[in-house]
Order: C-alpha cells, then sequence, then structure tokens
C-alpha cells in the first residue's frame, strides 16, 4: 500500500435530518465548514474502529 498518495484524515460522523452517517475530514475547520453549507446539525469524531470499519472507510466522501 502506497501510503504517499493517501490523504490524511479522521473519520466523523454526521447527522443530516436526524440519520447519522459517515464522512471522513481533513480538519475539524473544513468539516465545520462544510456542515454550514450543507444543513448538518451535529458531528463527532469515530474513535476506534475494526479492521473492517477501517478498510470500509477508506471508501467515505473526504471533506478538504
Amino acid at each position: 500500500m502506497n501510503t504517499e498518495n493517501q490523504i490524511k484524515s479522521n473519520v466523523y460522523e454526521v447527522k443530516v435530518n436526524r440519520k447519522w452517517s459517515k464522512v471522513r475530514a481533513t480538519s475539524m475547520i473544513a468539516l465545520s465548514n462544510w456542515a454550514q453549507q450543507n444543513n448538518v446539525s451535529d458531528f463527532r469524531m469515530v474513535g476506534m474502529m475494526s479492521i473492517s470499519e477501517t478498510k470500509a472507510s477508506q471508501s467515505l466522501e473526504v471533506v478538504a
């Protein structure tokens, strides 16, 4: 796996219209700006994830 071309990001759960979904964000500021533009009422950082959850998170939308 080539780590040089990967974007460093964290996984967050975002609440849109009472439903939680996950996104990746490069920074808290980027996530906050994205949340204001996309009707996100709440967000929280995801803590520890299993190996399968980590692999699945690689295909999430990246908020930069």
